[in-house]
């Protein structure tokens, strides 16, 4: 289904490239189609096909899409990640019981 998606994107009918997206049953093939589509689309168009592959399937499966669209968005995510990790790692160290 995804090549027929291919297929069907290389004519420049994103309309019915998307509708068979769409059916596609497995939700991270789903997800996938729908990001590679967005690679296409004009911006408004890839933010929302983006956002639909969000919904479908894993998170990490858009987020080539969502970089080549911005990748400052991206770059915002990472950086939430890294002060995530370094907040849980202090809190750790804060509690851990005191060496002997």
């Amino acid at each position: 289904m995804t090549a027929l998606v291919e297929a069907v994107t290389a004519t420049g009918d994103h309309g019915r490239a998307e509708t068979l997206a769409h059916a596609i049953p497995e939700p991270d093939q789903q997800a996938w189609t729908l990001a590679q589509l967005a690679k296409a689309a004009e911006p408004a168009q890839a933010v929302r096909l983006i956002t639909e592959a969000f919904h479908q399937g894993r998170w990490t499966i858009p987020l080539a899409s969502l970089a080549a669209l911005d990748p400052s968005v991206v770059q915002m995510l990472a950086d939430e990640h890294d002060s995530r990790h370094t907040l849980r790692a202090a809190s750790c160290q804060t509690l851990a019981p005191p060496s002997a």
